[in-house]
């Protein structure tokens, strides 16, 4: 008798554990939402700001706009550090002109600020 319900039993376990797999996963939801992304570079004092790409490649944003989006990111930039210098590098990726901004700041380590803020975001 069991092995005629062994089917029933097999895909039970395997949607309670797609369940639990989902719901462990960070929402995305957020980031879809983001019109840039902060990537530092570690022992070098360089963080990259990346546009979402997302609203390059699917909701149609242009180069002009995704540039603007990079240089607004700044001023959330400077809340944390010291900016020195800023450095905007094009390059292209499946047909389309992406920009990323290097900015070069004066800070001890740019991946730990970067880390407690997201922290502090996260329990907002």
């Amino acid at each position: 008798m069991l092995q005629r319900y062994s089917h029933f039993l097999l895909v039970g376990i395997a949607l309670i554990t797609a369940t639990i797999i989902g719901f462990n996963l960070p929402s995305s939801a957020d980031e879809s939402n983001q019109e840039y992304f902060f990537k530092p570079v570690p022992r070098t004092n360089l963080v990259v700001v990346e546009p979402n790409y997302g609203h390059l490649y699917h909701d149609g944003e242009t180069e002009v706009e995704a540039t603007r989006h990079l240089y607004e990111s700044l001023g959330e930039l400077q809340d944390n550090y010291s900016i020195r210098q800023t450095r905007l590098i094009e390059f292209e990726r499946k047909g389309k002109m992406i920009p990323n901004l290097y900015v070069y700041v004066d800070a001890p380590d740019a991946k730990e600020v970067l880390a407690n803020k997201s922290l502090e975001k996260s329990s907002t």
